[in-house]
């Protein structure tokens, strides 16, 4: 929840970007977050949904390479 907490208040998820401060929209436009959100929106709008889904899903693949192997060498030194 501590990673999650931040990065789900500075998405766009609650506000739009346009309304954010130069910094923060800065933020916004790396946030895995706001692609989710972005993705979820037009899916739902029945919208072009092509850049925001590929974002998605390359923080998806990317966060999951990264963790799975720490996470599997935790285990094993655990057990």
């Amino acid at each position: 929840m501590l990673v999650l907490l931040p990065l789900q208040f500075g998405s766009s998820i609650f506000a739009p970007p346009t309304s954010m401060p130069g910094w923060l929209k800065a933020f916004v436009d790396y946030n895995p977050l706001a692609n989710l959100a972005d993705a979820s929106r037009a899916l739902i709008r029945g919208g072009a949904v092509g850049h925001s889904v590929w974002l998605t899903l390359a923080w998806a693949v990317g966060i999951t390479v990264v963790t799975a192997p720490l996470a599997v060498a935790r285990f094993r030194n655990k057990t």
